[in-house]
């Protein structure tokens, strides 16, 4: 996986964590239902022009990713939503997975297509104590 040292998506993702953050502080939930609603992981992806911000997701549908990222997953890890042997991980729910589809939609309608491997992210930052994580060993083997 190739890291990004783009300003601009870092700087997009630290806005996009923080707004998140009080929208959910500003709730009136209690602090066990707003700690429920963080995503565990949030990163951003780009290629060129194209970045975008990605959640982490509880379940994930053929229906969530573009076509060449579908296919990856299935064809190294069979079925999405289960958990990875390896990793422990469910397979498609990273938040690497949901911004790279984004990027790759805007590529698609662009007429483009580029290697998985092409696009970069940033670190993986978990929303709730703004800690810099570690990619898993899926997406590892998706995005290389």
């Amino acid at each position: 996986m190739k890291r990004t040292q783009s300003y601009s998506l870092y700087k997009a993702l630290i806005e996009h964590i923080a707004k998140m953050r009080k929208n959910i502080e500003s709730s009136s939930n209690s602090n066990r239902s707003k700690r429920k609603q963080y995503p565990a992981v949030t990163v951003g992806a780009k290629y060129d022009m194209y970045e975008h911000i990605g959640n982490q997701h509880y379940k994930s549908g053929e229906n969530d990713f573009e076509e060449p990222l579908l296919d990856a997953l299935r064809k190294k890890y069979g079925e999405l939503n289960h958990i990875d042997n390896q990793s422990g991980n469910h397979v498609g729910h990273c938040a690497e997975n949901y911004a790279a589809t984004k990027v790759l939609k805007d590529l698609h309608k662009n007429g483009l297509s580029i290697p998985l491997s092409n696009i970069e992210f940033t670190d993986a930052i978990r929303p709730r104590t703004w800690k810099m994580i570690d990619w898993c060993s899926i997406c590892r083997n998706i995005f290389s």
